[in-house]
């Protein structure tokens, strides 16, 4: 018999509809298929076709696995996110799944009535102990539906590695190979993934122009705070420096009497010949000393 994974999707969906009473949304073990389509297939076991080279699974099992892959895409089967190894079927599945049972030799009953159980066939089928069990009771956890398909790559690491060896080009995705990603099945997810890289890299990019601004902007206040502040002290408030001529400084390092601050050579000033308390006059930043 030559065998391929198309040649387990209709069986795979036959028994997950009775698995799950054709019920969709409701999830099995992905382990507890095997023995009932291999049953249901007249598989003598599930070593029979030998093992994958790759990683070492029966080659029943891949073909099983791969068969569901497919009926994913088709939008059959689906999974309950950040799961593995649980599968379900979607309500066009559990519909496909009840019409491949109604056109069997062993038809299931009309919509509404219990369905023929085709794990009972496989615990009735001739086969190794150690390829199936004697009794398979499946554990149905009720799930809510999945509304929606999120658009990241699938967190199942052996669909990962499916979607690696369906593409060429897997994580190198470009704007401009448009060529090259035209019939890639993870274009979308490509361009995705870039998006939000480039999302990220603006959202990095305007968080160091704010952290920028406030450091930028503290360092002007710094400054501010350490220039001359215009202040004329209280000691000083007897002296009218509007009548007091304004000079050019015509040494270095002369000290502003009210903020002890230099004043430059040649900077405009006021000098004061006697400042009241002190006796002595001095020299006054024209901003220390009232303005112009």
């Amino acid at each position: 018999m030559t065998l391929s994974a198309t040649s387990f999707r209709d069986p795979l969906l036959r028994v997950l509809g009775d698995l799950t009473g054709f019920t969709p949304d409701v999830t099995v073990n992905s382990s507890e298929t095997y023995g009932p389509i291999i049953a249901l297939m007249g598989i003598p076991s599930i070593d029979a076709y030998g093992t994958n080279q790759a990683s070492g699974t029966s080659m029943v099992v891949k073909w099983i696995q791969w068969a569901n892959t497919d009926a994913r895409k088709a939008g059959l089967t689906a999974a309950p996110l950040k799961t593995r190894g649980k599968w379900m079927l979607t309500l066009a599945g559990s519909t496909e799944a009840r019409k491949l049972a109604n056109s069997a030799d062993d038809k299931a009953p009309a919509v509404g009535a219990p369905p023929t159980n085709i794990v009972a066939m496989a615990t009735a089928t001739t086969m190794s102990a150690a390829t199936v069990p004697t009794k398979v009771t499946p554990t149905v956890n009720i799930m809510p539906a999945t509304v929606g398909t999120p658009s990241s790559y699938h967190p199942d690491a052996y669909i990962r590695e499916l979607a690696i060896d369906a593409t060429g080009c897997f994580s190198r995705h470009s704007s401009h190979g448009a060529a090259t990603c035209a019939t890639c099945p993870l274009a979308s997810d490509c361009r995705n993934k870039q998006i939000g890289v480039f999302y990220q890299i603006a959202i990095d990019l305007h968080a160091e122009d704010q952290q920028g601004k406030s450091t930028t902007k503290a360092v002007q206040d710094s400054k501010q705070k350490d220039a001359v502040t215009p202040t004329v002290r209280s000691k000083f408030a007897d002296i009218d420096f509007s009548a007091v001529d304004v000079i050019l400084c015509k040494f270095e390092a002369t000290r502003c009497e009210a903020c002890s601050k230099t004043i430059a050579l040649n900077e405009r000033c006021r000098w004061v010949e006697e400042i009241p308390g002190a006796g002595d006059g001095g020299l006054f930043h024209i901003g220390c000393s009232g303005g112009e």
